[in-house]
């Protein structure tokens, strides 16, 4: 039950971060270096405005969502792995428990004994 306790703690803790990383991908902006110039111009930049009016980089502020979003998708996964392992690890472990399973003595070659 402690294992369970463990892992389920650790899935909550993990999803909360990736909640958190999602929070700030949703929020990322870069703001333009060029603000005057609106769609593409020179040397690759594009700008956009949002709602409210802001000139962004709109390349950079993919990356900066990207970057977010990727932690936040890693961190969402590695919840889901800890969550299953919590709720598959009680059952294994009764089963492992009450298997016997033989043992063999160091120094003696034909004496297996029970867990």
């Amino acid at each position: 039950m402690t294992a369970q306790l463990v892992l389920g703690g650790l899935s909550a803790i993990v999803a909360l971060i990736a909640s958190i990383c999602w929070i700030k991908a949703a929020g990322a902006k870069v703001l333009s270096k060029y603000p005057d110039t609106l769609g593409s111009g020179f040397d690759g930049v594009m700008n956009v405005k949002n709602e409210k009016g802001e000139v962004l980089d709109l390349v950079g502020t993919y990356e900066k969502q990207s970057y977010w979003n990727s932690k936040a998708a890693l961190l969402s996964g590695v919840a889901g792995l800890l969550a299953v392992l919590g709720w598959s690890m009680t059952p294994f472990l009764q089963i492992l428990a009450s298997m016997e399973l033989p043992v063999r003595i160091l120094g003696r070659g034909d004496n297996d004994l029970p867990l």
